[in-house]
């Protein structure tokens, strides 16, 4: 064998053998946030999407890109729930106009959002914190825990540590119900009244 094949069957080992603990190597996780329909990792929303009509089954559901304002403005009395899961739900004024309105008629609006804005805020009393002791430990694990007497047989929910680290640190307790926590302690997911109807507001865009 010539000195040349030799270091060609040497790079073709060395090409293999780089191939092989790719393939056979464990994927790492994708911690992006897209919070996208199409993407299957933890903060995408394809298994949420793919279950929807299991959680609220002979319901319709539908995918709106519209803004609140065109979407709610021109129906006629509209009877459905928003879902909503993003890392952040900063509506304009246009359209928190016409959430609040949407929700004081009867209807139900569940918002997933690490960070809300100031109007929205200020327009159903909370605020937002951030665990900083535990949002850069990736180490570890967190857990996220119903607490409400008519969720809790569902037990906790296990997350990477890190992901799931904001909490109200204020809401209006006169018409707030808390319904889970932070491992920690810190409330992150509440029912808040506002006239006939309710916003869910959950902390863990997860």
């Amino acid at each position: 064998m010539t000195k040349e094949k030799k270091y060609l069957f040497f790079f073709l080992a060395v090409f293999l053998l780089f191939v092989g603990v790719e393939f056979f190597s464990p994927q790492q996780i994708d911690w992006k946030q897209s919070f996208s329909r199409k993407d299957k990792i933890p903060f995408g929303t394809y298994v949420l999407y793919d279950v929807l009509p299991n959680i609220f089954p002979g319901k319709k559901c539908y995918e709106n890109k519209e803004s609140f304002y065109d979407y709610l403005s021109f129906q006629e009395n509209p009877k459905n729930n928003l879902l909503i899961i993003n890392k952040d739900f900063m509506p304009d004024e246009l359209d928190l106009e016409v959430l609040l309105d949407y929700v004081y008629d009867g209807n139900h609006a569940f918002i997933a959002a690490e960070e809300f804005g100031q109007n929205f805020s200020d327009s159903v009393g909370i605020s937002t914190a951030t665990g900083f002791s535990h949002a850069f430990n990736n180490n570890d694990s967190a857990s996220l825990i119903l607490i409400n007497a008519g969720l809790k047989p569902m037990g906790k929910f296990w997350f990477k540590a890190g992901v799931a680290s904001a909490y109200f640190d204020h809401y209006d307790s006169l018409r707030t119900t808390p319904l889970g926590q932070t491992s920690h302690g810190k409330t992150n997911f509440i029912a808040v009244r506002y006239g006939k109807g309710k916003f869910l507001l959950h902390t863990a865009p997860l």
